[in-house]
């Protein structure tokens, strides 16, 4: 018998208590003592390891509060309903996979993070329940008796398998709390509206319907009155979109006639751009199916257009013509496209038109599409338009595939209907925002309202709006034609095409606000600056430079010329330089290779800002299969695709960088197609040790097969040409880390403050006095990179990109945080003295920096407070969050050193003075909280504050800071969030220019 246990015991016994707690006690079973104490009200049995209780516990009839949480219970006696008298029962943190239906009288019931899959009916009989915690179980349904439970005024459902809510949940008008974050809701029950009483709702991690969504994110008020409007004018629509894509002149527009019941046209015209029409389909429970199915023309000028209206949920058809074979049809290609916009959300028909009359089937490889892109393909068909043959089954997959959509019956109040029918038969092809609230407001649909419901519009088919796009925003676009039409008048001009892809807006204007065009081909002066960002954002062009005219101009990527141009200034570049090649080649799953679609446009696009002509574009290099790029300081690449190859090739002081960076964002592009595979290959070139040829060696080695020899500890390679040893870190230094889609910020963090050592080691070798008297010796490196470098200006060229790679590895960790602020800023003290054991919270300042010139914003501004706050921060905080404070710190106090040389910022000394002293203050901290350390969470009284300094991580610490600030400043001190190829950056307004 546990000896603790039994002194209690017999201690309550003495003294006639109402109270016992034989919590943490490690106990496998209750003595059997415990029954005789029938005065008890409390018992707390909490932090065992109990995996039942005894029968005697129906004994303890006086019992108000059972406290059970953090056991290894599975069941509960029979005889606990004799506890008549029980009010609150906490059994959270057991393994509970059912609940007995003979406690009446409870007010307050705890069966979070248990088993359970259903509950009883009986659950209504507990009708003077106040709270009801059911968090994490398994629930996949409440009975409608739930609604019962008509004093509830807390109900905790989060982290279960919800799909529905019953309707009955409406009838707790008394209910003040309702959270259901983490479940599989698509909708809400309408009688939601019923609870007025309603104070706060969690809907987060369901997959509600954008309209329920919309309204969420609005607010408990606007969850109730929406739901109270679907009761008293609602309507049910079962609508989705379905999307037609394919080769040109597969038979896409002879498909849909046939599906749509239409005589076969011989002479059906050419698709261009895209044509709209409702589908009517008859479901087997006899409602109406609606899909508004958009027929894309497949012509190569047109495709980039087609991204636009990519949405989910919806349909997609791939059409091929099986006598010119798949390959030819590109279904590959085309699933890609789709999958790139969607995700594996998307559900895809491939459907073979122009099938054989003896019904012989084309030559596709179904085993292999059904392994690269799984659930995403629904079905295979093979139809005759002609003929007719095929069309009902393939209506029939589509039905079926429809009805499983998550969101295909929806409940919309019937003006928003009303709206929609009203816009689609205008002859209106878009509607500036305003106009559109205007239309809304003639129906009484108020702002926010319209505004969800031009987002349901989208998504069902009928028309396109893009919130996320802040030029696009103030468009609702009725008409999807209206939109791809603009795109390919320019795509299909023969001037542009003859000026390798370059187009002054002017032309642009001209193209778009034709007098020879009719009026539906128009497209006023207002709207031009919005089709351009369209363009830029879908990366079908960007704004390129020219010093000798004022007038801007953009480049379409998929219109640069085919012919190599002369490759001299790339030849005559940094002869001096040591040089890296890495070879990346890519297999489909029948070890096949290929060349991903799109890749070189997309790389031009992307390293838009590294172009040689970034300045001017006449000296831009860059044609249908490479490009060469200038990252400064990093050195310069050649990008090109050599057959079924990509080679990156980089000559700087240390190539390892740019040349990895490159070929990690090769890769990443490629992770969008998911049927090819990349291999990686590492050139010796300058570092072969074979006396023939030092230049140019040709002997290839795996990278990923270095990284994992390095990460054995094995310092050498052999060459499989000379036969010789050959360093790693000579092939491909001691950075070119492998590329991980979530890499944990805790280990990563190890790995940079690691090499931060290495290269603090390296400066002390070195004997370089990282301090602003280098200034000029570093200007002058970085301008003679094109010339001859002494030794010295090498090494420290070498240096800064080392450096620059740790800066630029450090804000990717938090890529995901970059949606929603700036990750670059140093933590100070605002007070003075040791931290109290006993204080929970304390004030510091957050110093903002910016992360494209690392310099904070308060010097680039001169203005001491800008971009300077003032928290409160928790210890526990604090704790999480050290890792990255630290190593933001050391990467900032490297980096500040060469960053404003190298952007030719000048500060005079009393500005280096701060610059040095805002970071002798962040080291500072940093000291402190090292050496506080996790004794900061010692004696700490709340268990969940412990838990949090557990299971936070630092992503979750960055996220929390981002609020603080936000609302302390919404602006975040004017710094603008840019993007920078896939991914967002913070930087000062001075600097956005360089990312447009």
């Amino acid at each position: 018998m546990n000896v603790a246990a039994a002194q209690r015991i017999a201690k309550a016994n003495r003294l006639l208590s109402t109270t016992l707690d034989l919590s943490g006690l490690d106990l496998q079973r209750l003595p059997p003592e415990l029954a005789t104490l029938t005065n008890l009200s409390r018992l707390y049995l909490s932090d065992n390891r109990l995996t039942t209780l005894p029968d005697s516990i129906g004994n303890l009839t006086q019992l108000t509060r059972l406290y059970v949480e953090g056991n290894q219970l599975t069941t509960l006696p029979e005889s606990i309903g004799n506890l008549t008298q029980l009010t609150r029962l906490y059994l959270n943190g057991n393994r509970l996979t059912s609940f007995p239906d003979n406690i009446t009288k409870l007010t307050n019931l705890d069966l979070s993070s248990n088993r359970l899959t259903t509950l009883p009916d009986s659950i209504g009989n507990l009708n003077r329940l106040n709270r009801l915690n059911l968090e994490g179980n398994q629930l996949t349904t409440l009975p409608e008796s739930i609604g019962n439970l008509t004093q509830l005024n807390q109900l905790n459902l989060d982290n279960n398998r919800l799909t529905t809510l019953p309707e009955s949940i409406g009838n707790l008008t008394q209910l003040t709390r309702l959270y259901v974050e983490g479940n599989q809701l698509t909708t809400l029950p309408e009688s939601i509206g019923n609870l007025t009483q309603l104070t706060d709702i969690d809907l987060n991690g369901n997959h509600l319907a954008s309209e329920i969504a919309a309204a969420a994110s609005r607010g408990i008020s606007a969850v109730r009155d929406f739901c109270r409007e679907l009761q008293t004018d609602g309507m049910t629509v079962r609508e989705t979109k379905l999307v037609l894509v394919g080769e040109g002149a597969v038979g896409k527009s002879s498909l849909l006639a046939a599906m749509l019941g239409e005589a076969f046209d011989e002479k059906r015209i050419t698709t261009h751009g895209v044509e709209v029409k409702p589908l009517n389909l008859s479901a087997a429970d006899d409602d109406t199916i609606i899909l508004n199915a958009w027929d894309f023309g497949g012509q190569k000028p047109y495709r980039p257009t087609h991204q636009f209206f990519f949405t989910s949920p919806a349909i997609y058809i791939v059409a091929w013509h099986p006598r010119h074979g798949a390959d030819q049809g590109c279904i590959d290609e085309w699933i890609n496209l789709i999958r790139h916009r969607i995700g594996d959300e998307a559900r895809i028909h491939i459907v073979a038109t122009h099938s054989d009359p003896n019904g012989q089937p084309g030559d596709i490889d179904r085993h292999r599409l059904n392994r690269e892109h799984g659930k995403c393909i629904a079905g295979y068909h093979w139809i005759d338009s002609r003929t007719g043959t095929g069309i009902p089954e393939v209506k029939a997959a589509i039905t079926a595939t429809a009805k499983r959509l998550p969101h295909l019956e929806r409940r919309l109040p019937a003006r928003w209907r009303r709206l929609m029918e009203e816009l689609n038969s205008s002859n209106t092809s878009h509607l500036n925002y305003g106009s559109y609230l205007e239309h809304a407001a003639r129906h009484d649909i108020d702002e926010s309202s319209a505004h969800s419901l031009a987002l349901v519009a989208t998504e069902l088919g009928h028309w396109c709006f893009y919130p996320d796009i802040p030029a696009l925003r103030s468009l609702v676009v009725i008409q999807g034609d209206w939109l791809s039409r603009a795109v390919s008048f320019v795509m299909d001009d023969h001037d542009t095409k003859s000026a390798g892809g370059l187009i002054p807006h002017q032309r642009l204007s001209a193209l778009w606000d034709n007098p020879d065009r009719p009026a539906s081909e128009r497209y006023p002066d207002y709207l031009h600056e919005a089709l351009r960002v369209l363009m830029r954002e879908y990366q079908i062009a960007y704004d390129v430079r020219n010093p000798d005219s004022s007038e801007p101009v953009s480049l379409i990527s998929q219109l640069v010329p085919t012919t190599e141009p002369d490759l001299e200034v790339w030849d005559s570049y940094g002869q001096h330089l040591p040089q890296q090649t890495y070879i990346i080649r890519f297999v489909d799953a029948n070890d096949r290779t290929a060349i991903p679609p799109g890749l070189m446009n997309q790389l031009i696009t992307w390293y838009h800002r590294f172009s040689l002509g970034r300045d001017d574009h006449h000296l831009s290099l860059h044609w249908a299969h490479g490009v060469a790029l200038d990252d400064g300081y990093n050195g310069r690449a050649l990008i090109r695709i050599d057959g079924t190859q990509v080679t990156v090739t980089v000559k700087a002081a240390s190539p390892n960088y740019l040349c990895t960076m490159i070929a990690n964002d090769i890769c990443k592009y490629l992770s969008d197609w998911q049927g090819l595979t990349p291999t990686s290959l590492v050139l010796c070139g300058d570092r072969c040790v074979t006396p023939r040829d030092r230049s140019s060696g040709t002997a290839a080695f795996d990278l990923s097969k270095l990284q994992a020899r390095r990460a054995q500890g094995k310092l050498e390679a052999g060459c499989g040409i000379c036969y010789e040893q050959i360093p790693i870190n000579a092939l491909i230094g001691d950075g070119n880390r492998i590329p991980t889609d979530n890499p944990s910020p805790e280990n990563e963090l190890a790995v940079i403050t690691s090499r931060l050592d290495g290269i603090h080691r390296h400066i002390i070798q070195e004997g370089l006095d990282t301090r602003h008297h280098l200034s000029k010796e570093i200007s002058s490196a970085a301008s003679k990179l094109t010339g001859e470098l002494s030794e010295s200006q090498q090494s420290l060229v070498g240096l800064l990109s080392r450096i620059y790679e740790e800066h630029q590895y450090f804000l990717k960790l938090f890529t995901d945080e970059a949606v929603s602020g700036p990750r670059l800023f140093t933590i100070e003290q605002a007070e003075s003295g040791t931290w109290p054991s006993k204080l929970l919270k304390r004030r510091f300042r957050i110093r903002l920096w910016c992360e494209h010139s690392q310099v904070p914003v308060s010097l680039l501004d001169q203005d001491p407070k800008r971009g300077v706050y003032t928290v409160e921060l928790s210890r526990e905080w604090l704790v999480n969050a050290r890792p990255w404070i630290a190593v933001a710190t050391r990467v900032l106090r490297l980096s500040a050193d060469f960053g404003p040389a190298l952007l030719n910022l000048s500060f005079n000394d009393e500005h280096a003075t701060l610059f040095k002293d805002h970071l002798d203050l962040a080291e500072a901290t940093v000291k402190e909280l090292t050496s506080i350390g996790d004794d900061l969470l010692v004696g700490a009284e709340s268990s969940t504050l412990l838990l949090s300094a557990q299971t936070m991580t630092s992503r979750g610490q960055l996220k929390s800071l981002h609020q603080l600030l936000e609302e302390k400043d919404p602006n975040f001190a004017g710094l603008k969030r840019v993007r920078d190829r896939d991914r967002f950056l913070w930087v000062h307004p001075r600097f956005a220019h360089i990312y447009d």
